[in-house]
């Protein structure tokens, strides 16, 4: 291989890096256009040979923001079946194709398990900034009572919060 030719894979191979990174970017910040997002970064990683630690990310990340990606989307279908009834088949066949997109359940998208789900991204959160981890226990326990939930259904105990709230370093 030439030198040119080279230095020609070189760029080429960089400009897919950048542009998987910005979708990985894009996925990370909006649920709604994550599972198209990722489905493109996986073209893009495929096609130049990238890995995902080159991105700053792991396959487990990239499968819970697609899934939660599918949820939201399911979701709005199903809350728009319910806004415009003349739209149900159409959004019920919406719903089926983005909760099997996702492996998902009616349940995952339901009130009670959209709450939980919520409280559970708070609870990863307040897991990986101690620094804030007593207002985000704060909106746990908020949550918990406002929706009727406990802690077991967030996946988390007494003893954890206690030691959340005991290593936190921000204003309690």
């Amino acid at each position: 291989m030439s030198e040119l030719e080279m230095v020609k894979n070189k760029v080429r191979r960089e400009h897919y890096l950048n542009e998987a990174k910005d979708l990985l970017a894009s996925a990370r910040r909006s649920e709604w256009f994550a599972h198209q997002d990722i489905q493109e970064m996986r073209k893009i990683v495929n096609t130049a040979g990238i890995s995902f630690s080159e991105l700053g990310t792991t396959e487990e990340e990239l499968a819970d923001l697609e899934r939660e990606s599918c949820r939201v989307i399911a979701r709005s279908f199903l809350n728009r079946s319910k806004e415009k009834p003349e739209d149900v088949d159409e959004s019920f066949g919406m719903v089926k194709d983005y909760l099997k997109k996702g492996g998902l359940t009616m349940e995952d998208i339901s009130d009670r398990g959209f709450n939980i789900r919520a409280l559970r991204r708070i609870l990863v959160l307040a897991r990986k900034q101690p620094s804030g981890a007593a207002e985000y226990v704060k909106a746990i326990k908020y949550g918990l009572e406002k929706h009727q939930l406990n802690l077991a259904d967030i996946g988390t105990d007494d003893e954890e919060i206690g030691h959340l709230l005991a290593t936190a370093t921000g204003p309690r």
